[in-house]
């Protein structure tokens, strides 16, 4: 009887700890594949946004058409644009043009805020975000070469 008392009690041990481990195995799996999610939308938002800022090099501001064709690519790739900052055409911005004698006045700039459709599950909370209002944002810099308006 003596036995079985112990077989029992060290089963029932064994079962806590296959619990606890199982879990910390989860969690460290679930994390992993949410940080790498959480990574590749990052690097679609970025590659949009190089994109659209190369044509914006070239242009000298965010054209309404580009402007419209961003919109749409962001919203294919699975997120919703909230904001974005930067010289517009359809905000009645004027084109910032080449200046060789003072090329900081030459900067286009485009910041585009986005919300993904899939939110993080646990590596955006971490980050300091809830999961309602996990919102990505990307921003970049670039010497206008427009010459003409």
């Amino acid at each position: 009887m003596c036995r079985k008392f112990w077989q029992d009690q060290r089963g029932s041990v064994l079962t806590v700890e296959f619990l606890l481990i199982a879990v910390l195995v989860l969690v460290l799996a679930f994390g992993g594949l949410d940080y790498w999610l959480v990574q590749a939308e990052m690097q679609q938002a970025e590659h949009l946004k190089n994109y659209y800022l190369d044509r914006m090099r070239v242009e000298g501001y965010l054209s309404s058409a580009d402007e419209a064709d961003m919109l749409d690519r962001f919203a294919d790739a699975g997120f919703t644009v909230t904001g974005i900052e930067g010289p517009r055409e359809s905000q009645g911005d004027p084109r910032v043009l080449r200046n060789v004698l003072d090329p900081t006045t030459s900067e286009v700039y485009l910041r585009v805020e986005a919300a993904p459709e899939v939110k993080p599950f646990l590596m955006g909370r971490l980050l300091g975000q809830g999961s309602s209002d996990f919102t990505i944002r990307v921003a970049g810099r670039a010497l206008s070469e427009r010459v003409d308006p």
